[in-house]
């Protein structure tokens, strides 16, 4: 797949991108849909930079999440697979 969608439940992860990122607005989210490409335009819109960076950063947004997952895995005592 070209161009994956963000991990996560949306609400989830839409909180968490407002978090990160507090230029972006509700509307800005609800047209994103977790669409890591619409996300990636709309932050080059509001803070500058250009789209690789933009796309690295989302991707590495996109990883902690995973990262964090698999930490409260074994924090519980599940192994990863």
């Amino acid at each position: 797949m070209l161009n994956p969608p963000l991990r996560g439940t949306w609400p989830e992860t839409s909180a968490a991108l407002r978090q990160q990122w507090p230029r972006l607005t509700a509307e800005d989210l609800a047209g994103i849909a977790g669409d890591r490409d619409t996300l990636t335009h709309l932050l080059r819109e509001r803070y500058g930079r250009t789209f690789g960076e933009w796309y690295r950063d989302v991707t590495e947004f996109d990883k902690r999440d995973v990262w964090a997952a698999n930490m409260a895995r074994v924090s519980l005592g599940i192994p990863n697979d």
